[in-house]
């Protein structure tokens, strides 16, 4: 299907309008974004990953905020900037994809609009977005190449390109988040394998299976040549194979939990497996054309990928950050009903109906946004949160905590604080916790972390710990030997906002 003139521009412009005032005028409820920010100040500042920190995903999502820190600035608001580009570009790939499928532009903006709603649940720079928007990429690739096999004479000379671009974006996946990148290429290869050319030409089908493969492994291989060449491979392989294997069992929440949470997320629990397995049928279906058929299960491989991300940590935010390619699922499934039902007035009504649902309040939502964008109530002028909306109180919080530790440091003391908040008070000062910043003893094999914690504080000859009044956090969060230790062998001292204070 042919897209109209300026329509790319149009959807592309409306896509940053709804993101943009919200991202912007956020402030900070998620100490995700500060992890994310720390991490990719940690590599700024020469620290390795794996070697020198901790993570549990490969660290391209880090590497590539650092670019953009090291060329505009060190502030945190930069990459909500980079958040908004990146779900900017994913919004109009979907809705590219969705057009390129014969997906009428009520549907196709609906899918727009609905991945839209999704990011600005969790409206931060996350690896998990950005993998998804790699993943978004690779399914528009295999669309063209999809629609480019359907024509007469099948695939076209300039598909080695698409199939290497293909691979590229599975393998820059991979390298942001393992498991949704491999997830993808799998996808990616299965449709090979069973989708179109697959079942046409055996010789074409191991050609797109090389090239894919052939785009895929330099992006993995020069990552990992990075690792050995600095020294990290050994941790590099200890955390992203022992650590997520511990964080997938010490974190592990059912899905049925999803269940018993307000009633729109337990709806899409339900409805998005319906969706998949509708697809599914879809592209089984022999009342479908065979064109009909692949397209349905190109949808379905890339969308199932994308929903693998609920697993193990069943939650909300791993639900929402599961759904983006549904989106297009949805479109192609509306799309699929008989042009008859939507040919009369009603038919019409009832698809601008549709999209006016996730529209008026995706725009209701901005203009407030907006609003207090122009308005705010205080702007921080905390070093690195400039530009970021912050109420007085918790500027001054931060100060007060930021200003005892500097105390502390001008006495000679070693401070560690022992709360995954850490990062918040840490970056004005340009500091770093000891090797962890968030503070997940669970994500990296609780004992072991929590144990090398104990040894440096041990070894430290005034160390000056803090810890919070009220533990906050999940389970993974809490070190619960580490503070035992603490309480034992340091003596309290004073009190410093939310944090106790022990030294030796």
């Amino acid at each position: 299907m042919k897209l109209e003139k300026h329509e790319l521009t149009l959807v592309g412009l409306l896509t940053f309008l709804f993101v943009a005032p919200p991202v912007l005028s956020g402030t900070i409820k998620s100490m995700d974004e500060i992890w994310v920010y720390q991490f990719a100040r940690r590599i700024l500042a020469g620290y390795i990953p794996y070697q020198d920190y901790s993570m549990l995903t490969l660290p391209f999502s880090a590497q590539l905020n650092t670019i953009f820190l090291r060329f505009l600035a060190d502030e945190l608001v930069v990459l909500r900037v980079v958040a908004i580009l990146t779900t900017g570009a994913t919004g109009l790939l979907l809705y590219t994809t969705c057009r390129k499928l014969e997906v009428n532009k009520g549907f196709s903006l609906l899918a727009t609009l609905a991945f839209m709603y999704l990011f600005l649940q969790f409206p931060y720079n996350n690896y998990n977005w950005l993998a998804v928007g790699w993943l978004a990429g690779a399914l528009f690739l295999e669309t063209l190449l999809l629609r480019a096999s359907e024509s007469p004479g099948g695939e076209k000379p300039g598909s080695g390109p698409v199939l290497l671009g293909t691979g590229f974006l599975l393998g820059l996946a991979t390298i942001t988040k393992q498991t949704i990148g491999m997830y993808g290429l799998l996808a990616s290869l299965a449709f090979s394998l069973v989708g179109v050319p697959g079942w046409k030409n055996a010789g074409l089908c191991t050609r797109w299976i090389a090239l894919k493969l052939a785009g895929w492994l330099p992006v993995v291989g020069v990552e990992l040549l990075y690792f050995w060449h600095s020294g990290a491979m050994g941790a590099f392989i200890n955390e992203t194979v022992a650590g997520p294997a511990t964080f997938a069992r010490e974190s592990y929440v059912p899905y049925t939990s999803l269940l018993h949470l307000s009633w729109p997320v337990a709806a899409l629990a339900v409805l998005v497996p319906i969706l998949l397995l509708a697809l599914l049928i879809g592209s089984l279906s022999p009342r479908q054309t065979a064109n009909a058929r692949s397209r349905y299960l190109l949808v379905f491989l890339y969308a199932a990928a994308n929903y693998l991300v609920v697993f193990p940590m069943s939650c909300w935010v791993h639900l929402f950050l599961a759904l983006p390619l549904s989106c297009a699922g949805l479109a192609l499934l509306l799309g699929g009903i008989p042009q008859k039902y939507l040919s009369p007035p009603g038919g019409r009504l009832a698809t601008r109906g549709a999209v006016l649902v996730v529209a008026v309040p995706l725009l209701l939502y901005t203009t407030v946004s907006f609003q207090w964008l122009l308005h705010p109530p205080h702007f921080s002028r905390l070093k690195h949160y400039q530009c970021i909306p912050m109420t007085p109180e918790k500027e001054n919080r931060i100060r007060q905590v930021c200003s005892h530790i500097a105390r502390l440091e001008s006495a000679g003391r070693q401070v560690y604080i022992l709360d995954h908040r850490a990062a918040l008070y840490l970056i004005p000062l340009d500091r770093f916790a000891t090797k962890y910043d968030s503070l997940l003893p669970g994500s990296f094999g609780s004992s072991r972390v929590q144990q090398e914690l104990i040894a440096q504080i041990s070894a430290s000859p005034a160390p000056a710990v803090l810890l919070p009044i009220v533990p906050t956090g999940a389970r993974l969060r809490v070190p619960n030997e580490a503070v035992a230790y603490v309480k034992a062998h340091l003596q309290h001292v004073e009190n410093v906002d939310m944090f106790a204070v022990y030294v030796k």
